[in-house]
Parts: C-alpha cells; structure tokens; sequence
C-alpha cells in the first residue's frame, strides 16, 4: 500500500506581510488651546513597543466632523476656518489616508526589525483663521489622527488617536457717548447738555455708539422722568427724548430703565450709532433758576 504526499511550500515576503502589534502615538495632547497661539506647531511621536516588529505605516488626519477637508471649528451655527498640514505654509494639507491623492497628504515610516530607533516624531502645523466678526463663544473641532499599516500593496486602518482644537471668544462690549456724528471714543463715555436760557423747542443731541460682537440692548432711565427739575424748588420742565428721530417715553423710567435701542451680532464700521436728541417743552411761567436731569445710560450684549 502506498500513501502520497502532497506537500505546498508557500513562501512570504516579511516586508509584504510584516505588521507593528504594539505601534501607538505618543506626546499627542488631547486638547490644544489656539487661545494660546492661532498656528501651533505640534510634535507628536509614533512608538513600537518591541524592536522585533517590522512594518510600514502611514499617518493622516480624518476632516473631523466637517464634510471636507476645508475643516472648520464650530461654535453651534458659527465657524471658523482651520486648517491641519504638514508644513507651517499649510500648502500640505494632512488628510485620512484613505482621502490621500499625494504623499503631500500623510506622513509614512518604516520600522525595521532589530534595526533604527522605536520612535519617530512627527511635526503638525495647524492654523486657525478667525476674521474679527465671530459672535463669542467656545469654537472646538476633534480630528482623528489614524494610523493604518501596510499589507502587501494596501494599507489597512490600524488605529487612531483624537485631538480636541478649541478657541474661546469673550464677549466684548464697549459703550462711547460722543458730539454728534463723531467716532467712537472709549474714554468718552459721558456728555452735558447746556441750553444756556431756556427756550421751547429748542434741541441739543449727541450720539450713543456701542462696540460690540454679540449684539447689544441699551436702556435708560431719568433721574425725573423725562422732566427737567429746579435745582432748589419743586418745578418741573417737561422734554421730549428723540431716539433715531423718534419720541420716547422716559415716563418711570427711574425705577424701570427703558429699552431704547437694540442690535444684533457684531457692529458695523466704528460701532452701532444711536442718535440721540433733547427738545425742550413749555417753559412759560415757571420759577426762575437752574433746571436739570440726570440720564443714565446702560448697555449689555443681547444673545
């Protein structure tokens, strides 16, 4: 009785098959405040855990949550333009390797067995492009940074390793009361209506600008309620408050501050402008003397 053998040799390349079991980044930060500097350049590391392992990887970074690679950080609606490369120009836009058309996309290394160093590190650039009219707010994206190995001609998702960008806007709010039609002035922020004799129908004004990037509701109350009072006797002048060419009612207004004017997102030009006049009422037989009002203004931002 005979019995056959068939014996099948089959023979791999250890370059066209090898694989890093233990290959992971390191140094890689899980957040990165671009408060701190909008262009970071940061170094991550790649590691083998064992120097027998021998493999060919490639590095890229996945469009995050963004549907391309023009990647954004957002605020809820808002965004800002961001950007992750290879080089500090951000011309090498990193991608997933799998999104990759050139090596311009990716960063790629070999580990060979029992030879060269375990690690390799790794520069990325990345750029935050805010243009000064973002309302306020924190803007974050999370970007994969993925590993995928090499397996014949192919290159097989390895494992990947989140990092968080995040940029914080503060509200930003400023308030100038200047001459009419002149610009914005931080230091300005007060203004004195002098009538000299008083004379009915007679107007003086001035201009409330407000600086600001998320809107603003501005309010104001009368010491005397629209009326201007002598300094040492109980007697009143009545005026009428113009708001943009408007009348308005100060009625109460020392206990209840009336809205006069509001606005939304970032201001135009040098500030929302809200012009603002005083026109003086009857002023027949009223007690001799000096008559005023005290106006308060207040200003918050209206998100």
């Amino acid at each position: 009785m005979k019995n056959s053998f068939l014996i099948i040799l089959m023979l791999f390349s250890s370059n066209a098959f090898s694989w890093c079991w233990s290959l992971y980044l390191t140094d890689i930060p899980s957040v990165v405040n671009l408060n701190d500097d909008i262009s970071p350049k940061t170094t991550i590391k790649s590691v083998r855990g064992s120097s027998y392992e021998d493999c060919r990887y490639r590095l890229g970074v996945d469009e995050g949550q963004n549907s391309t690679y023009n990647r954004i950080l957002r605020n809820g609606a808002n965004t800002i333009n961001f950007s992750i490369a290879k080089n500090n120009s951000m011309s090498r836009i990193l991608k997933d390797v799998i999104d990759a058309t050139s090596s311009n996309n990716y960063y790629e290394h070999r580990y060979r067995s029992y030879r060269g160093s375990s690690s390799k590190s790794f520069k990325i650039y990345s750029e935050l492009s805010p243009t000064g009219n973002e309302p306020p707010g924190v803007y974050s994206g999370t970007f994969n940074f993925k590993i995928y190995q090499q397996i014949g001609n192919f290159y097989f998702f390895y494992g990947q390793w989140p990092i968080t960008y995040t940029y914080t806007i503060a509200d930003d709010l400023k308030l100038s009361i200047v001459d009419t039609g002149s610009p914005f002035d931080e230091f300005d922020n007060s203004q004195d209506l002098n009538f000299g004799q008083l004379v009915q129908n007679s107007k003086q004004g001035f201009d409330i600008v407000i600086q600001s990037n998320s809107g603003y509701v501005l309010d104001i109350s009368s010491q005397n309620n629209g009326k201007m009072k002598h300094l040492s006797t109980n007697s009143f002048v009545d005026y009428t408050f113009y708001v943009n060419g408007q009348p308005k009612s100060l009625q109460n207004s020392s206990s209840s501050p009336v809205i006069i004017s509001s606005g939304y997102g970032s201001h135009p030009n040098d500030g929302f402008r809200v012009p603002i006049e005083v026109e003086v009422g009857d002023v027949e037989n009223k007690v001799a003397g000096t008559y005023q009002d005290k106006l308060t203004i207040t200003v918050t931002t209206n998100l």
